[in-house]
This record gives C-alpha cells, sequence and structure tokens, in this order.
C-alpha cells in the first residue's frame, strides 16, 4: 500500500488536477497539499474528509488513503456488532421499538444502514425489488436509480437538502465523504444536487414519494448520541420517517395490519 503522500500524489494526477486545484476544491491552502506529498506533513482527521470529497474518491480509494495515513477506518456494519457497542444497540434497539408505528432506522456516519423497524421493510416492500447492495445506505437507497430516486416526487426540493446535509457529515466524518463522492456521480444528483432547496410551509423538507400507486409523505427526525467515547458514537444516528399528511398516517396504519 502507498504510503500517504505518495497515494495523494497519485489520486491527484489520476485526475489531472493541479496541486492548487485540489487546495481550492478542498479548501486547503496548496503549501499543505505540498507538504502532504512529499511527506512533510500527514493528513489529519479534519483535512482527509475534504480531500476524499474534493478528488471524489470511490468508497476503496477512500479506504485506501484513510488506511495509509494511519487513521482509523470508517465504521462498518460488522463492527456495529462489537461488545464495546452492546449498550448502544440496546438502546437503539428500545428507540425502533418505541418508533414502531412508523418506518426507523439506524444509521453510522456513512449511511449504512445498520438495524430497521419491521415498518420500514414493510414500507420498501412497497417499492420494486431493490438490490441488497443499494438497499443497506440510506443515501443509495434514496438517491440510486435503482433504488428509491424514480419514485421521488419532489426531487429539486428533497435532493439539495439531502446533499447538504451529507456534505456538512463529510466535513467531519471520512465514512459520509467517501459516500458523498459516490452519490454525487447518480443522475438524480447530476439534475438537482446542486441548486437550493426550498423550505415547506412548516419550514421542515417533506420526503414525498409514490410507491405502489400511492402517494406517501414524511418528516424526518434524526436522532445522535453523546458519549465519553466519541469515537464509538460518532455518526451513529436513529432516524425515523414521520407522516407529513393524513393519507400517508392511514397507509403506515395499513401496513402495520399487514
Amino acid at each position: 500500500m502507498d504510503a500517504p503522500d505518495f497515494a495523494l500524489q497519485r489520486l491527484r494526477r489520476q485526475r489531472r488536477l493541479s496541486q492548487q486545484a485540489l487546495a481550492g476544491m478542498a479548501g486547503l491552502s496548496q503549501r499543505h497539499i505540498c507538504f502532504l506529498e512529499t511527506g512533510q506533513a500527514r493528513p489529519g482527521a479534519r483535512a482527509l474528509p475534504k480531500l476524499v470529497a474534493a478528488l471524489a474518491l470511490s468508497t476503496a480509494e477512500a479506504a485506501e488513503l484513510v488506511a495509509a495515513a494511519g487513521l482509523a477506518p470508517p465504521a462498518t456494519g460488522l463492527e456495529w456488532q462489537a461488545p464495546a457497542l452492546a449498550r448502544l444497540r440496546a438502546i437503539t434497539a428500545q428507540m425502533l421499538e418505541a418508533w414502531a408505528d412508523v418506518p426507523a432506522y439506524v444509521l453510522d456516519a456513512g449511511g449504512a444502514i445498520l438495524a430497521r423497524n419491521p415498518t420500514f421493510e414493510r414500507l420498501l416492500r412497497q417499492a420494486p425489488p431493490i438490490p441488497p447492495a443499494v438497499a443497506g445506505n440510506i443515501h443509495d437507497l434514496v438517491l440510486h436509480p435503482d433504488g428509491l430516486a424514480n419514485a421521488m416526487t419532489a426531487p429539486d426540493q428533497l435532493v439539495p437538502a439531502l446533499i447538504r446535509r451529507l456534505q456538512r457529515a463529510a466535513a467531519s466524518q471520512p465514512a459520509a465523504a467517501a459516500t458523498l463522492a459516490r452519490v454525487r456521480h447518480y443522475p438524480i444528483v447530476q439534475r438537482h444536487g446542486t441548486s437550493l432547496p426550498r423550505a415547506s410551509d412548516l419550514g421542515v423538507i417533506a420526503e414525498t414519494y409514490r410507491l405502489a400507486g400511492a402517494r406517501w409523505a414524511f418528516i424526518a427526525a434524526t436522532a445522535g448520541f453523546l458519549g465519553a467515547d466519541q469515537a464509538l458514537t460518532a455518526g451513529i444516528e436513529v432516524e425515523a420517517l414521520f407522516p407529513a399528511d393524513e393519507c400517508t398516517r392511514r397507509q403506515l396504519r395499513d401496513l402495520a395490519a399487514q
């Protein structure tokens, strides 16, 4: 595996970027880029996500650069089963049970779905079959053409909001930066990802989809965690999709009866 300096230089040259261009895209100084490429400095936890996003690295390339920099790789679904996270798993399980009437799921920093409740699974069954590789990450699920992208009824409103949320996470989380680099190439993101989101009358943006001939409208609410060891809890969230209208509320009740 390349040392971090050579890995960064190789990845930059593959994209035909100058040091100055990469510095501007990543919000770093050209001197900093030069020091990173010559081994006089190592990318830290704050600079690395900016480089991953600026270079639009694939998941594998991002993991390579993170490992070469000597930083801990992003958490994976397997690590979610680690004994150190047993208490957090128990808490999130309680939350999923408390939100049993609405779709809810547990996410890591990159959007991987670590756990989900039965209502979320029933909702997904209203859509055409979704490949497991797409259904396993909430950002892929919503934005990929083989996921829910074609069912989205207001992409000009929702997609910009989703991308801005992911950009904020990518500034501090390498896993989020790798996900952002992947989804930015999806057609729906290419079309709508750079426009400004429009707020609804409630000041929040509803997620609206047409599934199995019915319209579904949700307001997403997200809960994070504080802990003594932020390396364990950073990026772990529970998200629930609450009905945004009475029609969706009735449809969720019908789903629960299935």
